[in-house]
């Protein structure tokens, strides 16, 4: 597992675009409505970045050694489980059998299990409420917009379904970039202590609409968590969208590593801020 999440860090930090869409721009459900989505030059890499960090989940989730129906089905050595989910087989035919039978498969062996056991009981606590808090869930209703609480389990299924829509619909999610493929971050210099990393809107799917924080860091420091590691540093750059004192907002280029840390971005902020203030001071630039 740690040599798959070095090479999901090299995948980031390497930020390649894996396709230039013909079709860039908001992606469209079923229905032909925006769903929330938006596809750019970087969007096939953001959506197999996060579909290779969900599916960590699956294997770190686990309580046995996974196999497949079929083998369940026929394999000498899953005959006692097979017997004792015949014992409880429903009298009701055929079908109902092999459903009771599918069920019981899916209660050791599934990947839904095994996902939603990965966050209920292999992740720490405290981990387990960042990663729930990554996630937002908005119902949109006639009487205006209502977030879903913080442990809602409508957030793992959210989570359960972004894996499952990238493996079986080929759907994917970009998150926020700049033309140049850098992240965007909008910023204030009135709240240095809060790190910028940037919230997006992935999809609405009917009512909902599900936004996550700061992705895929967030998906790789719940994995790093559940192995016991720490989380690496990561050269990944950023366009920060910097609101100032003054009302103004510019634009600057800044590591992760300088936004994660609190004295730096801080300097980072002052640096902008003080620059800015001489330019319109000298006239260099209008203060509007």
């Amino acid at each position: 597992m740690r040599d798959r999440l070095a090479m999901i860090k090299y995948l980031i930090e390497a930020n390649h675009p894996l396709s230039v869409p013909t079709d860039a721009g908001p992606t469209k459900g079923s229905d032909g409505l925006h769903d929330g989505g938006w596809l750019h030059s970087h969007a096939q890499l953001d959506g197999l970045v996060s579909y290779l960090l969900l599916t960590c989940f699956d294997a770190l989730g686990q309580h046995d050694r996974w196999t497949d129906f079929n083998t369940w089905l026929l394999s000498a050595e899953y005959k006692s489980e097979r017997e004792k989910a015949l014992e409880d087989c429903p009298d009701q035919g055929p079908v109902a059998c092999t459903k009771h039978l599918f069920d019981s498969y899916n209660r050791s062996y599934g990947a839904r299990r095994s996902f939603m056991n990965f966050i209920d009981h292999v992740l720490p606590e405290a981990p387990r409420r960042t990663l729930l808090a990554s996630v937002r869930l908005i119902r949109i209703t006639p009487g205006g917009a209502k977030a879903l609480p913080p442990g809602h389990s409508k957030k793992k299924d959210a989570l359960f379904a972004l894996r499952n829509g990238f493996t079986h619909d080929a759907r994917i999610h970009g998150v926020a970039r700049m033309a140049d493929g850098s992240r965007f971050a909008p910023a204030s210099f009135a709240e240095p202590n809060r790190a910028p990393f940037p919230s997006n809107n992935l999809y609405t799917d009917r009512d909902v609409v599900c936004m996550v924080h700061d992705w895929p860091f967030s998906l790789f420091t719940a994995v790093s968590a559940a192995l016991g590691d720490a989380v690496p540093d990561f050269s990944v750059d950023y366009t920060v969208a910097l609101l100032l004192s003054s009302g103004q907002t510019i634009f600057l280029k800044a590591t992760r590593s300088e936004l994660a840390d609190p004295p730096r971005r801080a300097a980072l902020f002052k640096t902008a801020e003080d620059y800015v203030a001489s330019a319109v001071v000298s006239g260099t630039i209008d203060k509007n």
